[in-house]
């Protein structure tokens, strides 16, 4: 399934055999997975929270639009490298779009 943040990532349709106390059962069950922006983004954050791009506190306050001032590396750290892995996924996203657009 397509979407305005890519196709799904390890959707699943198919059964159950089992219960959670063992007992065999058969339902069928259906989980769309994750959008392929998610999963990118999970991907990248692995080299986005290793890449020490030598910024300042004032840069990484800058780029979440907050006050020097306010930053505080405990609260603030995980939120910037989830908006830059985000920032990496959406261009995988875009990315992957042209190269079908150009092949199609």
């Amino acid at each position: 399934m397509k979407s305005n943040t890519g196709y799904t990532a390890f959707p699943y349709t198919g059964h159950i055999e089992m219960d959670i106390n063992g007992k065999e059962v058969d339902v069928p069950v259906s989980f769309p997975g994750m959008t392929l922006l998610d999963w990118f983004a999970g991907q990248a954050m692995d080299s986005v929270s290793r890449d020490n791009d030598g910024g300042t506190i004032k840069d990484a306050a800058a780029e979440l639009g907050i006050p020097t001032a306010d930053y505080s590396y405990k609260t603030h750290y995980p939120i910037l490298m989830a908006k830059r892995a985000y920032k990496y996924a959406a261009a995988m996203v875009a990315e992957k779009r042209k190269r079908e657009a150009d092949n199609a």
